[in-house]
């Protein structure tokens, strides 16, 4: 009788978890929140698609109190300050004498086109 209600519980309990796991697509759970950098509908502006680059490439480090290479980039002056000084663009294209960023690949080309077309176009917030 125990061994048969360990069964049941254990059948119940597969039951409850493999139930509530179920696939939906991203895009439909979050209506409006996924962007993709590279759509060239979107306009090269800081909140049109240059703070989710950052956002999804460079936040995990360059943020908090104690942010890797002494670089914070969580908000529009500071990622401006550093496209100002030409660090944020060499970074990125990874040129000789600055550490790539990010370090394990590349950011993928139209990414980097993306914010050098903001650079360009003067940093639109």
């Amino acid at each position: 009788m125990k061994n048969k209600m360990k069964r049941i519980f254990l059948l119940l309990l597969s039951a409850a978890i493999f139930s509530s796991c179920y696939y939906d697509k991203l895009e439909e759970l979050n209506p409006g929140e996924i962007i993709n950098p590279c759509d060239t509908a979107l306009p090269a502006t800081y909140s049109g698609s240059i703070e989710y680059i950052i956002n999804f490439n460079c936040v995990s480090c360059h943020s908090s109190k104690n942010p890797s290479g002494g670089v914070k980039l969580t908000n529009f002056s500071e990622v401006n300050s550093y496209v100002a000084s030409g660090l944020l663009l060499d970074v990125i294209e990874r040129n000789s004498g600055v550490k790539a960023m990010p370090p394990s690949q590349s950011l993928p080309s139209c990414e980097i086109e993306k914010i050098k077309a903001w650079i360009e176009t003067g940093t639109p917030q």
